[in-house]
């Protein structure tokens, strides 16, 4: 079992886990709800089931709460927000200190208010990487990106639905196997399924990859309590200067607009308007939070 201890902590009665999570580091650190369904599986209760105790303790030991109310708490857990109890409750039961990294708080609170769509609704794999991931898959927080729609890595689209039986998968499994379909317990690993080569590819790649620093730099600037608003004005103030001299004026338009309104970019249209300037996101931000994203572990690391 690993990492599992046999001590049992708070309302929660389930063996505590001190399991490290995935991708520190790197731009493919774990989401929170797929953390919490790797405990989950390592203590052999279903992750629904996990986060309800989870809420529990964290409401002080009252009355376990409705399913429908885990499964709010379970979609927050990936979005995240400052002092979050369920996120608290389950810092307090891992003895793990990093836990709002796996969340898109800091991401987030530097963009502004959270975009609707910005992050899809259904768990979303690719089964490439749940393979090189053999015997313990785990589940990328980039996958959680409404605009990430291919592996970067294998060059293959996500995939949300079992093979078999054709439904999503909710947010947290039901069953205590990662890869295993919640509904009909299917093997959810398939042949990838890889785009046509071509300008559509190209750009589908592109958001990915950049996402993944996205994602990388949320962490960074986490750990660095580092404020990147300003360098994030000078950045547009210089990008929308050079959309003026490429003839962009939409994009210029675009980067003068966000110099004014300071947060609330659509990352969307962000990430758009640095496809047509060639740039990376990562110019957005300070020489201490690229240097950490560049400075990063190729591979995942923890567990």
């Amino acid at each position: 079992m690993g990492a599992v201890q046999a001590v049992v902590t708070g309302a929660l009665g389930l063996p505590a886990s001190q399991l490290a999570p995935r991708g520190l580091g790197t731009g493919r650190l774990e989401s929170f709800s797929g953390y919490a369904a790797r405990i989950s599986a390592r203590i052999a209760v279903p992750a629904p089931q996990f986060v309800r105790r989870a809420f529990q303790d964290a409401q002080g030991g009252a009355d376990l709460p409705l399913r429908g109310t885990v499964a709010a708490a379970a979609r927050k857990l990936n979005v995240g927000e400052r002092d979050s109890p369920v996120a608290a409750a389950l810092g307090r039961y891992t003895g793990r200190a990093e836990l709002d990294r796996l969340s898109y708080f800091a991401f987030l609170d530097l963009f502004g208010a959270v975009e609707r769509g910005l992050l899809v609704v259904h768990r979303r794999w690719c089964s490439e990487c749940w393979r090189a991931d053999a015997p313990e898959p785990y589940e990328r927080k980039v996958w959680w990106l409404g605009l990430v729609d291919v592996c970067d890595r294998h060059r293959c689209l996500l995939e949300s639905r079992c093979p078999a039986c054709g439904r999503r998968q909710p947010t947290l499994p039901r069953a205590v196997r990662i890869q295993v379909c919640s509904y009909c317990g299917h093997d959810l690993v398939s042949p990838p399924v890889v785009p046509r080569h071509g300008p559509g590819l190209d750009r589908m790649l592109w958001y990915a990859r950049e996402a993944a620093l996205l994602v990388h730099a949320g962490e960074a600037i986490a750990l660095a309590g580092s404020d990147e608003r300003g360098t994030m004005l000078e950045a547009y103030t210089r990008l929308a200067a050079a959309a003026g001299e490429r003839g962009l004026p939409a994009v210029r338009r675009f980067f003068a607009d966000e110099i004014h309104r300071a947060v609330g970019s659509k990352v969307e249209a962000l990430l758009s308007a640095l496809w047509r300037l060639d740039s990376s996101v990562l110019e957005l931000f300070s020489p201490a939070v690229r240097d950490m994203v560049r400075g990063g572990d190729a591979e995942p690391s923890g567990g």
